[in-house]
């Protein structure tokens, strides 16, 4: 669903895919989680829409992408509050519990 919405984003509102696309790469690169970056990123999405000044069509669009996102993240966000979420780790990185 996140690259979906980011697809169309980018032939929508290809001014606001750039910083929210940013948003994600920062978010991922500070805590290691994708969902945790994707829901970050979608949340940003209807302001990155509004602040660029896109039309309401698009505004509303980016709305109800940002829900379906955080929606279908709700397991996610389950095993995050659980503590068992899987982090991805990098490459000569050393793992943090």
């Amino acid at each position: 669903m996140v690259a979906t919405a980011g697809g169309v984003l980018l032939a929508v509102a290809p001014w606001a895919a750039l910083p929210v696309g940013a948003v994600w790469i920062v978010t991922f690169a500070i805590f290691r989680y994708p969902s945790v970056a994707s829901i970050v990123s979608a949340v940003a999405l209807p302001f990155a829409a509004v602040i660029l000044g896109y039309d309401i069509s698009v505004v509303v669009f980016t709305v109800v992408a940002a829900v379906a996102i955080v929606w279908l993240h709700r397991g996610n966000l389950r095993r995050l509050r659980a503590g068992t979420e899987n982090r991805v780790r990098l490459r000569g990185t050393a793992h943090q519990t």
